[in-house]
């Protein structure tokens, strides 16, 4: 299969994360993977992929091996997974006819819950866990992690890809 022949070569690290690219080692025009694939604490790899049309999430060993696909649903676009710093839960963005929203999961791909109604992805976890920083419509925005209390930081303008200082006092974007 299209995962089955994923090799995860770590390149550097971000602050969720060590950044991986992945290749493949056979027709790359058979599946896309997305953008930045997180690695959790656990070493584990999360990652998005459009093997059959539309992005879903993956997760596979630090090493590439034992890749399992976490969710598949029909006509939706399951993207840009990351990692909660204890490695128990995963944030994602789903779109659905052009709008956009979080959800979390666990690890393993149950108990999925819908954390936006008004817009988000690009998700990215504060180093304890606690909050989402998130982009909507060009804005950022920090939410608790249950989904409540979403506060817009930023104007919009442009602003994608939040990443938490280390001490998760400071959020850095593109």
């Amino acid at each position: 299969t299209a995962i089955g022949l994923l090799a995860a070569v770590v390149l550097g690290s971000c602050s969720s994360g060590r950044v991986v690219r992945s290749e493949r080692a056979d027709d790359a025009s058979a599946s896309t993977i997305g953008e930045v694939p997180m690695v959790g604490a656990s070493g584990r790899i999360a990652f998005d992929v459009s093997a059959a049309g539309l992005p879903d999430i993956f997760v596979m060993d630090g090493d590439g091996g034992s890749p399992v696909q976490l969710t598949n649903t029909p006509n939706v676009t399951e993207e840009q997974p990351d990692w909660s710093p204890d490695g128990t839960r995963i944030v994602f963005g789903v779109s659905v006819e052009g709008s956009s929203n979080l959800w979390v999961m666990r690890a393993d791909g149950t108990d999925a819950i819908q954390l936006t109604t008004t817009g988000g992805r690009g998700a990215a976890w504060s180093p304890d866990g606690a909050r989402i920083a998130y982009e909507n419509l060009g804005a950022l925005w920090v939410m608790n992690a249950d989904g409540t209390n979403p506060m817009q930081i930023t104007a919009e303008g442009g602003y994608f890809g939040p990443a938490w200082s280390p001490d998760g006092k400071r959020l850095i974007c593109n």
